[in-house]
């Protein structure tokens, strides 16, 4: 067996009860309010090349760089053109990958979460029998914030750098479950509000909480304009005070204002945009979003300017 602590890093070059999930109709939001400040925003691909591997997670490592988990037992950093610069191979199936505000790598796996450090793994935290799905980082201090999924049962958990417990979010007021596959996971930058994806209910939405884990609402996507079921996939809170959410099956990304009001469509299948799955925030306006083709063997990156 492989021990998980021996890093085999290369360069490109060398390469339902009341425990059931909770769907109340007061937490959903109203659409048709016509007060809304829609944000005009100017759409520029900056850059955009294909990959033949499947990307499972990905997290941007400063601004030309993002490390990707593709097939679950390595990862790779790659840069905004498609190069690849090096590759970790791993003792252990691979299902998300965070950057902590110290710049050191987490992983997330079956069971555990590791730290990477100079090359060498570090266990930070047991998890039990979850899987770690989404990875992201807290606004006000170094926490982090993970998505755990096992059996149809899933919470939300922070961590401290050092790896101690210091909240789970699982359950509402009522004793309903948040949550039933939290898959993908944000923080607003000025509310600290909790923004997860949960893509195995009935009814697709993004569950929102506040910092403190109670429910603010469940954003399901508008009433219009979709020629499918919202679909959500990965999604990023802005520094302009908005969410991006991809809608796999529809083929776009959602604009939601912070109290869950959808406000526009950004891109399309005319700006490339595919089957969108996965995205991580390059800067302030700029930001890395993978998509999926269900008729190709490769996946689109493309590098997106969002000016508003």
């Amino acid at each position: 067996m492989t021990n998980p602590n021996n890093v085999v890093m290369t360069t490109g070059e060398e390469a339902m009860t009341k425990k059931e999930n909770s769907d109340n109709e007061n937490d959903e939001i109203d659409f048709k309010s016509t007060s809304l400040n829609v944000p005009d925003f100017k759409v520029k691909v900056i850059s955009e090349f294909k990959h033949q591997e499947n990307t499972k997670s990905l997290s941007v490592a400063g601004k030309e760089d993002a490390w990707i988990v593709h097939d679950y037992n390595y990862i790779e950093l790659i840069s905004k053109s498609g190069n690849e610069k090096k590759r970790a191979k791993l003792g252990f199936n691979v299902h998300s990958v965070g950057i902590s505000k110290s710049g050191n790598l987490i992983l997330g796996s079956y069971g555990k979460i590791y730290r990477l450090i100079n090359e060498k793994l570090e266990e930070l935290a047991n998890v039990g029998t979850y899987i770690v799905h989404g990875i992201c980082n807290v606004e006000d201090n170094e926490d982090i914030l993970v998505c755990l999924w096992a059996y149809d049962m899933g919470k939300v958990v922070r961590l401290s750098v050092n790896g101690e417990f210091k909240q789970t979010i699982e359950y509402d007021d009522n004793g309903y479950r948040l949550f039933i596959s939290p898959q993908y996971i944000t923080c607003t930058p000025l509310e600290c509000d909790i923004w997860v994806t949960d893509n195995k209910t009935e009814q697709k939405s993004v569950t929102v909480t506040t910092n403190a884990g109670k429910l603010k609402f469940k954003y399901k996507g508008p009433n219009f304009g979709l020629s499918k079921q919202f679909s959500p996939r990965d999604l990023v809170a802005t520094s302009q005070g908005h969410v991006l959410i991809a809608d796999y099956f529809n083929q776009t990304i959602h604009v939601v204002s912070t109290d869950g009001h959808f406000l526009k469509f950004l891109l399309t299948t005319d700006q490339g945009l595919q089957q969108p799955c996965v995205m991580s925030k390059i800067s302030a306006d700029t930001y890395w979003i993978t998509s999926e083709n269900d008729h190709q063997n490769y996946q689109t990156h493309l590098i997106v300017q969002c000016a508003a």
